[in-house]
């Protein structure tokens, strides 16, 4: 599998980040944490340098710019910008290391791809902040479940894998 193809982009609860189907096609459209399933466009996501994409609306994932600099930041869809509140750096908890997402989605120069991001489990950060699915939701495994932004920790509502069955 190949970063620059789309997947799902997964929980350790066995959840699927996931847009908003009545919404995906918005900028704010809200992002969710939800039941997995194979080929569902609102579910496909793929590295587009420092910016994660998702394939069906071609729209980045994106923190409110008022809400940025707060635990709980909302996390939404948005045209692609250059601007901060795009820009996610992927890291490797377990395994140490950081890589960013340019570097991530692009061929090394073998021609190869890092296939980290599919084999492990890894952190989107963002200003010091990790993509988060708000810790009760995580725990319920409830649809729906809320994801922000968050203080970076060793919880397991932080930790994310692409899914190239998607």
């Amino acid at each position: 599998w190949k970063l620059d193809n789309s997947g799902r982009l997964t929980t350790r609860n066995g959840k699927c980040l996931e847009v908003d189907s009545k919404q995906q096609t918005q900028d704010g459209a809200r992002v969710q944490m939800a039941d997995c399933y194979n080929n569902r466009s609102t579910q496909q996501w793929y590295v587009d340098n420092d910016r994660l994409r998702h394939q069906g609306s071609g729209k980045c994932l994106d923190i409110d710019s008022k809400t940025m600099e707060l635990n709980g930041g909302r996390v939404q869809l948005w045209e692609c910008h250059e601007r901060a509140n795009q820009q996610w750096v992927i890291t490797y908890p377990q395994s140490g290391g950081s890589i960013s997402g340019s570097r991530t989605g692009e061929p090394q120069p073998d021609g190869s791809y890092d296939t980290r991001m599919t084999q492990e489990f890894f952190r989107l950060v963002i200003r010091g902040r990790c993509l988060d699915a708000q810790r009760s939701d995580f725990d319920s495994r409830r649809k729906g479940g809320k994801i922000q932004i968050w203080d970076c920790n060793n919880d397991l509502n932080q930790d994310w894998k692409f899914d190239s069955r998607g």
